[in-house]
């Protein structure tokens, strides 16, 4: 936003719309159009009334129309379906608190994410969308497609949702200008020359090349409709050297007379498909996997950063939760700061796992600092469920590394638990405790709950307490931990059996089957209907590709975050960790 670091990329969104909408005051008849309002807010935060007034002018007369209007143009394989609305809630519920109705998209643009879901064509028609667009198909998908004029398509998303999320679909060329018409600011391309005082005028030499371009295109699409992007990342930093080109360009297309040339925007040339009154193929499956080229699938980035994608999951289930208690209890603090973080984490370069690590690392810290403040809401909102003098909650954030500072330092302790769910639990938990002082637990009517006792690897100190509890429909409950003093007889056993040995792990509904020589799963048995299933896994990995060197000095394209791409076909295969198991009455 603030082009503070040029040195990763040469960007400043504030400079676009600043130099946008002087343009667009310029001439009534040009016009741009917006997609992520993450962006967008900032900038709009930062305006006087006269400047906001004006843009809201120029939505009305739809010179600015917002397409897609997320908070970002969000992943389409890696986000939980749950963050996928959610992100596009924010987005339009800023638009519809600035501008009003008139402002609320009518067509999806998802330009840049690599592959597309079936789902995100369901969200878009039950959003209201009547049409979606992106750029990256397939290469053998597009081959085909543009051979047969079936680029855009009736998309049926949900075979049981059926008629009601249809969705006119279509595949663009590219998401930048047509070769050699890039105007941006440091482009090479010609700039149309129409001054006889000059040296190079150039009108009918690129009058020429832009018919051209338009008829190749016009091969490729159904009806006398295409449209053109005329614009790529981070342009209209300077909106002058496009629009004083495109405006050159339109004019003496139209006085040439072959192709009829103007600016419009995806909703008006959708509105033109659907007035063609043609019958449309149809599609019911998804885009995946996309690919470039051949070998160069782009799947890497399914499980890219394994860690922010696990951050991002479990700070969606922590703000659904936190909403539910700002809602119940009406706390000043708020969960706004987490959900518009969330919104972010949903780009196509975030969860994906396709970001630079400093990219990655300022994504987390925007979710660390929405937990804070969502901390905020369970604290005012317990408090308020718990009644009584306000308590201090601490939360455990580093469970998965066995600490949590407030239940290993040998003091009792409360545990409240709230459920998000509208039905009770019956939910486990685990914490980390000291490893040799008795253990009492009992629930909030001083009735005793039961626990079991296992050593964590590689620590002398403290020990995991495991115990079960239910939680009510959309409520909490308060377990309560007190320390007896020193009991080596405490301490939790050591486990019982190596993987070698292990033949079956079980509880009241389902028995796991192990082969003893390497530990793997060879079957699950259902105790309560006796139906065993028998199944075959392995642990393997694969080399990756550098992206053939010896190809005419070209790397190409290397295995790597976003794309899967081994040099071999077979996997080398990985024996699995060993495991043990240890034995409790919970």
């Amino acid at each position: 936003y603030m082009g503070a670091n040029n040195s990763i990329q040469n960007a400043g969104v504030q400079y676009i719309l600043d130099s946008v909408v002087l343009q667009l005051r310029l001439n009534p008849n040009r016009k741009f159009i917006y997609v992520e309002i993450a962006f967008f807010k900032r900038w709009w935060e930062e305006q006087s009334d006269a400047t906001k007034n004006e843009v809201r002018g120029f939505v009305n007369s739809g010179q600015l129309e917002f397409i897609n209007a997320g908070w970002c143009m969000s992943d389409e394989a890696s986000p939980y379906y749950v963050d996928m609305v959610d992100q596009q809630t924010l987005g339009h519920q800023f638009l519809l608190k600035e501008f009003g109705t008139a402002a609320i998209p009518h067509t999806g643009w998802q330009i840049d994410p690599f592959g597309h879901s079936a789902f995100m064509a369901t969200l878009y028609a039950l959003m209201g969308f009547n049409s979606w667009f992106f750029a990256r198909s397939d290469y053998q998908d597009w081959n085909y497609r543009s051979s047969t004029k079936t680029l855009e398509t009736i998309m049926r998303p949900s075979l049981s949702l059926g008629d009601n999320v249809n969705i006119f679909t279509g595949a663009l060329p590219g998401y930048g200008p047509p070769d050699s018409f890039d105007w941006d600011i440091g482009s090479w391309d010609a700039p149309i020359n129409d001054d006889p005082r000059l040296e190079g005028v150039n009108v009918d030499e690129r009058i020429d090349q832009f018919v051209k371009v338009c008829e190749n295109e016009a091969q490729i699409y159904r009806t006398n409709n295409i449209m053109l992007t005329m614009g790529s990342d981070f342009n209209y930093q300077n909106a002058n050297t496009w629009y004083k080109n495109l405006d050159k360009l339109i004019h003496y297309t139209n006085l040439d007379g072959r192709i009829n040339t103007f600016y419009s925007t995806p909703t008006i040339y959708t509105n033109s498909k659907y007035s063609a009154n043609l019958t449309w193929t149809t599609k019911e499956d998804d885009y995946f996997p996309y690919a470039d080229a051949p070998h160069a699938f782009w799947t890497g980035y399914f499980t890219s950063r394994p860690a922010i994608k696990g951050y991002v999951r479990s700070r969606s289930n922590y703000l659904q939760n936190c909403r539910q208690v700002e809602l119940q209890y009406g706390t000043a603090a708020s969960s706004q700061e987490l959900w518009e973080a969330m919104g972010l984490a949903q780009h196509h370069d975030a969860v994906s796992g396709t970001e630079k690590q400093h990219v990655a690392d300022d994504y987390a810290r925007h979710l660390s600092e929405g937990t804070a403040t969502c901390k905020g809401v369970f604290d005012e909102g317990l408090n308020t469920a718990l009644g009584g003098e306000p308590v201090p909650f601490e939360t455990c954030l580093y469970l998965n590394q066995s600490v949590c500072p407030i239940t290993t330092g040998g003091q009792a302790f409360a545990m409240v638990a709230y459920n998000g769910v509208a039905r009770e639990r019956y939910e486990h938990f685990r914490l980390p405790i000291p490893a040799n002082q008795a253990v009492t637990v009992f629930n909030a009517t001083g009735s005793p709950v039961a626990f079991s006792l296992t050593p964590v690897p590689g620590q002398s100190s403290i020990q995991t307490l495991t115990f079960a509890v239910p939680v009510p429909a959309l409520g909490h409950t308060t377990v309560f931990v007190s320390f007896g003093g020193v009991d080596e007889s405490r301490r939790a056993p050591q486990y019982e059996k190596p993987v070698a040995a292990v033949e079956s792990i079980q509880n009241n509904i389902y028995r796991m089957d192990f082969d003893t020589s390497t530990g793997l799963v060879t079957g699950v048995t259902d105790l309560r209907t006796g139906q065993v299933t028998k199944f075959t896994h392995t642990w393997g990995w694969y080399n990756a590709s550098d992206g053939n060197v010896a190809n005419n000095q070209n790397r190409g394209q290397a295995s790597g975050a976003y794309i899967f791409r081994p040099n071999c076909t077979e996997n080398v295969p990985t024996p699995c960790r060993p495991f043990s198991v240890a034995q409790g009455s919970v």
